[in-house]
C-alpha cells in the first residue's frame, strides 16, 4: 500500500513540474513487488526527463527494457522515449510515432478493444459499461493522457487546416480522445482548451470558437485542474481499499498529506503557451480565431480583458503579435503605428 502511495505523491509532483520532490518520494517506495518496480521505473523516468538528465534517461531506459517483460502496460516509459528522442536527435516524425504509441496504451487501460495504432473514431468511446469513476480516473488517468496530448500537439504545425480538408490521422485520434474526456469531464478549463486547440487546428474554427466561450464562461472560473480530480478519486478508492490503515493514521495522513495542490497551472498545462494560466491560453487562441474571422473588435476586447487579468501577458509572443496585427487593420493611423512598434517588438522577444 505505502508503494502505491509514494508512486501516486511521486506522479501528482511531476504533473505540477516538481521532479526534485517526485525522486524524493520515489526514493521512499519498495520495489520488491513487479507491480512497484513497474512503477518506480516509469516515473524515475519522468522525473529524470522532466530534469532534462537525457543522459539518465537513457540508462533507465536500458534497464527498464531489460527488466520489465512488457513495455506495453504503460504509456510513461514511450511518453519519456519521446522527449529523450526528440532531446537527443530531434526526429520529429519518430517523436510523434512514440507519443502515438503511448496514447493507445493508455487509452487501452479502459478501452481493451483498441489494438494497435488503427484509426478508431468516437465510437470507441460509446461502451455503456463504463467503470466506476474511481477505477475510470485511476485507470486512464486523465492527466497522463493530457501530458501526452499535450506534447503531440507541440509537434504538430501550428496553423489549422481548410475547412473543406479532412484531418489527418493523427488530428482524428486526439480529436475523439478529447471528445471523451470532455465527456468525463465538462467543465474544466484545462480539457475545454485543450478539444478548443485540436478543433481549431482541424480547421473547425467556429466549434472551437464555441468550446472556447464555454471556457471563458463564470461557471468554470474556479473548476479543479485534471491533476485534482484524478487525485481525488485514486485517493477515495485508496482509502476505500484500505479503511483500517486510514483510521489508524498509516494511510494517508501518515504519509503528510498535503489538501491543496494549486491552481492547476503546472508545467504541462503551459507546453502550449509559455507560462500563462489556463484563462489566458483560452483568451489569446479565442482572439486569434477572431482576428482570422476579421472581427477585429472582439480580438482586441478579449486581449485587453486577458491583460485586466494578468498584466504580465505583454511580454507574451502570442499577445504582441495578435494585437499587433489587430491594429494594423484597423485602418486608425495612431493604431496602426503603435500595432507595428508592438509587432517589431517580437522579433527580440524569447
Amino acid at each position: 500500500m505505502m508503494g502505491c502511495l509514494m508512486c501516486l505523491w511521486a506522479r501528482v509532483k511531476l504533473y505540477l513540474g516538481n521532479a526534485s520532490d517526485a525522486i524524493d518520494k520515489l526514493s521512499l517506495m519498495d520495489t520488491t513487488s513487479q507491480a512497484s518496480e513497474t512503477d518506480y521505473f516509469a516515473n524515475m523516468l519522468w522525473a529524470f526527463a522532466e530534469q532534462g538528465n537525457f543522459n539518465d534517461v537513457g540508462d533507465q531506459l536500458e534497464v527498464y527494457s531489460v527488466t520489465q517483460a512488457s513495455l506495453d502496460t504503460t504509456a510513461v516509459p514511450f511518453y519519456v522515449k519521446a522527449k529523450y528522442t526528440w532531446a537527443k536527435e530531434k526526429n520529429r516524425g519518430k517523436c510523434i510515432a512514440q507519443l502515438d504509441h503511448a496514447l493507445v496504451i493508455q487509452l487501452r487501460r479502459v478501452f481493451p478493444q483498441i489494438r494497435g495504432m488503427q484509426r478508431f473514431g468516437i465510437d470507441t468511446f460509446a461502451s455503456p459499461s463504463l467503470p466506476p469513476s474511481g477505477v475510470f480516473y485511476s485507470e486512464l488517468d486523465p492527466s497522463v493522457v493530457l501530458c501526452i496530448i499535450r506534447s503531440l500537439i507541440n509537434h504538430l504545425p501550428s496553423l489549422p487546416i481548410s475547412s473543406s480538408q479532412t484531418p489527418p490521422l493523427i488530428l482524428q485520434r486526439l480529436n475523439a480522445t478529447m471528445r471523451m474526456i470532455t465527456n468525463t469531464m465538462p467543465h474544466v478549463r484545462e480539457v475545454l482548451f485543450i478539444q478548443a486547440y485540436l478543433l481549431y487546428l482541424s480547421g473547425r474554427l467556429p466549434d472551437a470558437q464555441k468550446i472556447l466561450s464555454q471556457c471563458l464562461s463564470d461557471d468554470n472560473e474556479s473548476e479543479e485542474s485534471v491533476v485534482n480530480i484524478t487525485r481525488n478519486e485514486n485517493e477515495q478508492q485508496m482509502i476505500g481499499a484500505d479503511e483500517s490503515n486510514h483510521k489508524n493514521g498509516s494511510g494517508w495522513g501518515g504519509v503528510g498529506m498535503e489538501t491543496s495542490f494549486g491552481s492547476g497551472q503546472n508545467k504541462h498545462k503551459s507546453q502550449i503557451e509559455d507560462n500563462v494560466s489556463g484563462y489566458i491560453e483560452a483568451s489569446l487562441l479565442l482572439s486569434r480565431i477572431m482576428l482570422e474571422n476579421g472581427d477585429l473588435e472582439g480580438a482586441k476586447t478579449r486581449l485587453n480583458d486577458a491583460l485586466a487579468r494578468e498584466f504580465n501577458i505583454r511580454k507574451n509572443t502570442s499577445y504582441c503579435i495578435i494585437m499587433g496585427q489587430a491594429l494594423v487593420r484597423s485602418r486608425i493611423p495612431q493604431d496602426i503605428e503603435e500595432g507595428k512598434k508592438m509587432l517589431l517588438n517580437t522579433l527580440s522577444m524569447p
